[in-house]
């Protein structure tokens, strides 16, 4: 899997994302048009981007080091501007999680869990891990409740149907422009009580089509030669998926 372009060249965070614009804030303006097409440039003024003789320059404020800025040139940009996000042929890869699996258990045989005790979670390596240790101390199958602090009985697990990182999930957004998408509430739970008996074996929220939040990768490079592919197949489908507004609250 390739690096960001911008991450490969030695730029930061906050080289495209201002203090405005991180750490939860309400400004989202952030955009690559913002100094990759021309007109946009021009019309800003940018203090950091100046024009060269080999062309635009940026200079990244918090680093000192310049960049030299690529601007929009090739036909597809005037052609699927006002309808295909630049991450839509940009992104070289992307998370897709099918089928998210949250199990709990309340017993203590981990033997066939043992290999999901890696799954990011630090509280259930460490269950898991200790107890399957014949030198571990013994630890109660629990772990804190993230809203309360409280700790309860079961430690949840996660796994996934399929985690690929090659496909692009597509989808419209309301305003009709193609965005990179993430699934959305892709959830099945499961739960084995204390007695190993299964409560609930991979249930899943009943709705009639598949839930897609918009999602930016930052995994940017050429759109290389099957970006047309990639937007063909999107657009031959019977039925275009649409980015969700919210999730549902039943």
């Amino acid at each position: 899997m390739e690096a960001d372009i911008h991450q490969t060249a030695g730029m930061v965070c906050i080289d495209c994302h201002y203090q405005n614009q991180v750490m939860g804030a309400s400004d989202s303006s952030s955009s690559c048009l913002n100094c990759h097409e021309q007109a946009r440039i021009e019309k800003q003024n940018l203090v950091a981007i100046k024009i060269q003789d080999t062309g635009y320059q940026y200079t990244s404020p918090s680093t000192g080091k310049r960049f030299n800025l690529p601007v929009m040139k090739h036909p597809a940009h005037e052609e699927f501007n006002k309808k295909v996000s630049c991450q839509a042929c940009h992104a070289r890869w992307s998370f897709y999680d099918e089928s998210t699996h949250l199990i709990r258990i309340d017993h203590d045989d981990f033997d066939q869990f043992y290999k999901l005790s890696l799954d990011g979670s630090y509280e259930v390596n460490q269950v898991i891990a200790s107890n399957l240790d014949f030198d571990g101390e013994w630890l109660e199958p629990s772990m804190s409740d993230k809203f309360t602090g409280d700790s309860e009985i079961g430690i949840w697990l996660k796994g996934y149907s399929q985690r690929r990182w090659d496909r692009i999930p597509l989808a419209l957004s309301q305003n009709g422009i193609v965005e990179v998408t993430r699934p959305a509430l892709s959830l099945y739970v499961s739960w084995i009580d204390s007695d190993e008996t299964v409560h609930y074996d991979t249930i899943f929220p009943s709705r009639e089509n598949e839930l897609f939040l918009p999602y930016t990768p930052h995994t940017t490079g050429p759109a290389g030669l099957f970006y047309e592919e990639r937007l063909r197949n999107f657009f031959g489908q019977d039925s275009l998926p649409v980015i969700s507004n919210e999730l549902p609250t039943d």
